[in-house]
């Protein structure tokens, strides 16, 4: 908190040494880090140029009373979709009147009866596609670190039969992420497929190493 006093009267000294023409009534709250997104958007963002580099919003409604949803997206550089959910936050909180499609009005009638109107809600990144993506790449990887799993102990024991051979690259893996039972059996098959492996003469869960 005191730090929060201490920036905020540096900065009206600095703004009464340049700027003692503006009047600009400004005050800050620093939270601790733990407060911040862990992950930073990877949007890009266009500031309007009157706005002073220390704190930057978009205002853009501080110059227009009308804007369309291209004029909002060219003038702040933000995705669509999210910039879509943000102006959804709006218009539910009667800031801004969207009654035509893809135009946004702000509204000059807007009342609330609340000391603070709490715009922080969550907004849906764009992560869907984009998860699915990752989840395929991470299955895809762990199916390799399985498969190789199995060829080393094979390897260094020549000969296993088949639940050691899965509770052993259970042991080997866990470490790193939980492996399926499944996915190590349909590795075992791909592996005997490839033949880097085998099964010994006369058995059905006992497998070989080929050399």
């Amino acid at each position: 908190m005191s730090l929060s006093k201490d920036l905020t009267d540096q900065f009206k000294e600095r703004m009464q040494q340049n700027h003692d023409d503006m009047d600009i009534n400004f005050s800050i709250m620093v939270l601790g880090t733990n407060f911040w997104p862990l992950n930073a958007p990877n949007n890009d963002f266009i500031v309007p140029p009157e706005i002073l580099p220390t704190w930057r919003y978009c205002l853009q409604y501080n110059n227009h009373d009308t804007l369309s949803l291209e004029e909002l997206q060219t003038a702040t550089a933000i995705s669509k979709d999210i910039l879509v959910q943000v102006l959804s936050l709006l218009v539910k909180a009667k800031i801004l009147v969207n009654e035509e499609t893809d135009q946004y009005d702000l509204n000059p009638n807007f009342k609330s009866k609340k000391i603070r109107v709490n715009l922080n809600q969550p907004i849906k990144a764009e992560v869907k596609a984009e998860s699915s993506e990752v989840l395929k790449t991470v299955d895809e990887d762990r199916k390799y670190v399985i498969q190789a799993t199995i060829v080393r102990i094979m390897k260094a024991r020549k000969t296993m039969k088949n639940q050691p051979l899965i509770q052993e690259v259970i042991s080997q893996i866990s470490q790193r992420f939980a492996p399926k039972i499944p996915d190590i059996k349909k590795a075992i098959d791909t592996l005997l497929e490839k033949e880097y492996i085998e099964r010994v003469d006369g058995t059905r869960d006992t497998f070989a190493y080929v050399a």
